[in-house]
């Protein structure tokens, strides 16, 4: 589904706790994320 819409799908190997055993990571993911909405609305 994400495919379809030409979303970016990331994944981390972790536990099902993965934003308190890798917050660097996930952390890193948002700002990314935050950084192409960014880019694509000037």
């Amino acid at each position: 589904m994400a495919k379809r819409v030409g979303s970016q799908v990331t994944e981390i190997k972790a536990s099902l706790a993965v934003f308190a055993s890798q917050p660097e990571n996930i952390a890193n993911v948002i700002e990314g994320a935050a950084r192409q909405i960014r880019a694509g609305s000037e």
